[in-house]
Formats: C-alpha cells, sequence, structure tokens
C-alpha cells in the first residue's frame, strides 16, 4: 500500500508524457490508442494521449481541408475546422505518432508521405519526436511496383518488384532515404508479424482490407510503448483477459517479452 501511494504521488505530480496519435481505420477500428494508454497507465507512466483517427484519410488529407466538418467516428462529435491542423499549431508535443496507409499507390510517395511529413516537422519544431507508423504487412495490398520521389532530380522514380520482400524492400528503402532526414523514429511492422506467425498467432486481421484484430492490436501498442519509454511493457489484466485462448495469451505474452523483436 505504502509502494503504490509513492507511485501514485509520483505520477500526480509529474508532468504527462504529452502524445499525439494521428492515423486513419487502420489504428481506429482496433483501438491502438486506447491500448496504449491503458499499457502506459499499468506500467506506471503518466501519459496524456490525443487522437485524431479518422476512417480513409490520409496524412495529407489530416493537414488540408480533408477534414473540414468531419465527424469522430467515436464521439459523433462535428469538427467545422481541421482538428489534426489545430493538435499540431497549438499545442506542444513529446511524441507525434503517425500512422502512413497502408497501401502504398504509384507516384503519390511524394505527396501522401514526404510532403506531409515535413510540413508536421516545420510545424512542430525540433523538440518533439516524430515516430511514423508503418503498416507494410499486407501481402495483397500493395500495387506491382512502387514510387518514390528522387530528390536529386526532383521527380518520381517507380520500381518494379517481382515478390513481396522485393516490395517491402523497397518501400523501406524509400521511406529510410527520404524521412530520416526529417529526424523520425520509422516502425515497420512485416517482421511482427512474422514472428507472431511463427509464434502460433495467425489470425491478426478482421477483415481482407488488413485492419488489425485484438492480438496485432495489442502487440502494436506495446512496440509504440517500447519506442518511447525504452522499455518492455507487462501487458495490463484487463487486456489480457480479452485473449481469447490460453495458448495465444500465452504466446503473445511470450512474444512482447522476448528482447529482440524491438530491435
Amino acid at each position: 500500500m505504502f509502494l503504490y501511494n509513492i507511485i501514485f504521488c509520483c505520477l500526480f505530480f509529474t508532468e504527462p508524457t504529452k502524445i499525439l496519435i494521428i492515423g486513419d481505420s487502420y489504428l481506429y477500428t482496433s483501438n491502438v490508442d486506447s491500448l496504449f494508454s491503458k499499457t502506459a497507465r499499468f506500467n506506471h507512466k503518466n501519459v496524456e494521449i490525443t487522437s485524431s483517427l479518422f476512417p480513409g484519410r490520409s496524412i495529407q488529407m489530416h493537414l488540408d481541408s480533408g477534414l473540414r466538418n468531419s465527424k469522430d467516428p467515436r464521439t459523433g462529435k462535428i469538427y467545422p475546422m481541421n482538428p489534426t491542423i489545430d493538435y499540431l499549431k497549438n499545442n506542444k508535443w513529446d511524441y507525434i505518432i503517425v500512422q502512413i496507409p497502408p497501401v502504398v499507390k504509384p507516384n503519390q510517395v511524394k505527396d501522401e508521405f514526404i510532403v506531409p511529413i515535413q510540413r508536421i516537422r516545420k510545424w512542430i519544431g525540433d523538440e518533439t519526436r516524430l515516430i511514423l507508423l508503418v503498416p507494410e504487412n499486407m501481402k495483397d495490398s500493395y500495387p506491382e511496383y512502387v514510387c518514390g520521389y528522387n530528390n536529386q532530380k526532383s521527380e518520381i522514380d517507380c520500381f518494379q518488384y517481382n515478390n513481396f520482400q522485393e516490395k517491402i524492400d523497397t518501400l523501406r528503402n524509400i521511406l529510410n532515404t527520404n524521412l530520416k532526414k526529417f529526424d523520425c523514429s520509422i516502425i515497420y511492422f512485416s517482421s511482427i508479424v512474422n514472428y507472431l506467425q511463427e509464434s502460433g498467432i495467425h489470425k491478426l486481421y478482421i477483415d481482407s482490407y488488413g485492419h488489425p484484430n485484438f492480438n496485432l492490436a495489442t502487440v502494436i501498442s506495446s512496440y509504440c510503448y517500447y519506442t518511447i519509454y525504452d522499455e518492455k511493457p507487462a501487458l495490463p489484466h484487463e487486456i489480457l483477459k480479452k485473449i481469447k485462448t490460453k495458448q495465444i495469451k500465452k504466446n503473445l505474452s511470450q512474444f512482447i517479452s522476448n528482447e529482440h523483436i524491438f530491435n
């Protein structure tokens, strides 16, 4: 009880870590932001999370007029102006997590990825840590080629590839080359999905569009936790009890406690 009071007092008097999460239905439908918040608090972190998650909205739409008069899918609130722009320009954040759309379409990397991240970095300054969440784990969602912006030529270069690993390697090369200069951490999930499947957890999506189910969302939120706090999280009991089978619960807990998946 004494230890609990010390922890409570420390949390109460410590300034919260302020985190903004920007994304689409990939995070919204699986409540990744809520899972992250519960995990952080269970591990005695004082955190304040604000979410701007709108289904079908790209990063670029978050930064222009694409969210005006949009309805929050959770609260039903109508935003006459763009909430994401307001959050970015008028608030101070310790971390901003930006989810990149899961489908990479030809000739859109510059407009959908590079330019928006550049704008975000300009607005938030250098002190805020920027984390990019890349759900490149859907084998059937990518076209037969991916295009990236070539800074030296000031034009779009397209790359052909023949298999899924080539798609992943090409996408990562484009993002690492173009986005690292904006001082971002980039989290990729294809390797995590492979580890999960090797651990016997095969059902990871709720539909053919690749929206994460509860198991995958739990791992995504844990990975975000590790990226921010540099420590492996313990899973809250309220999360563990929602995992349906004992075997998956055991595998999932062992997976998250495995050091090498976070490196």
